[in-house]
């Protein structure tokens, strides 16, 4: 599950700038999931 996070949110990074913000801040909660 963690892999598939990571991808999404490096192809929503590039894909829309919306999602830019949100992976800022998911940083710190990704990091407590895994």
């Amino acid at each position: 599950m963690s892999s598939d996070i990571r991808s999404s949110t490096l192809h929503s990074e590039d894909s829309s700038p919306r999602y830019r913000q949100v992976s800022i801040g998911h940083p710190p909660i990704e990091v407590r999931e895994e």
